[in-house]
């Protein structure tokens, strides 16, 4: 990667654009770290727990939007907006996961009632944080 730096401001300079070097080495920077950071997840991602999995992924997907010239200012301001708002509804729906899961181990020890109740009210939250459902199904 540091060779392509090199040839790409190398050609810069040969053609006359000094002025765009700063960029050039600001883009293979983020590039480097986007590269950094999918190997550390190719490598680590056996060992991380579900939430871990969720922040490195959200990561270096954002690093990704970051590292993309393609994108336009507000073409970038618009998919880490989106981004954020995924990894918000994915944190949820992994908060109600580990809650079910919960549930069904304490359910031996809890009446039928009780896990009846808590139950119905974590597929009432996974309703609520699920945009697939009408706001009739809400209600």
């Amino acid at each position: 990667m540091e060779m392509d730096l090199n040839d790409e401001v190398k050609r810069l300079t040969n053609a006359g654009m000094s002025e765009f070097i700063p960029m050039a080495k600001a883009r293979y920077a983020e590039e480097k770290k986007l590269a950094e950071m999918q190997f550390g997840w190719e490598i680590s991602e056996h060992r991380f727990t579900e939430k871990q999995k969720l922040e490195f992924s959200y990561g270096i997907k954002r690093q990704e939007i970051i590292a993309d010239t393609r994108l336009t200012e507000e073409q970038q301001a618009g998919k880490l907006q989106a981004l954020r708002e995924t990894y918000k509804l994915e944190e949820s729906a992994l908060k109600i996961a580990q809650q079910k899961q919960l549930l069904e181990t304490k359910r031996n020890w809890i009446s039928a009632a009780e896990y009846a109740q808590e139950y119905y009210a974590l597929v009432r939250e996974e309703i609520l944080n699920t945009a697939n459902y009408s706001p009739e199904m809400k209600n």
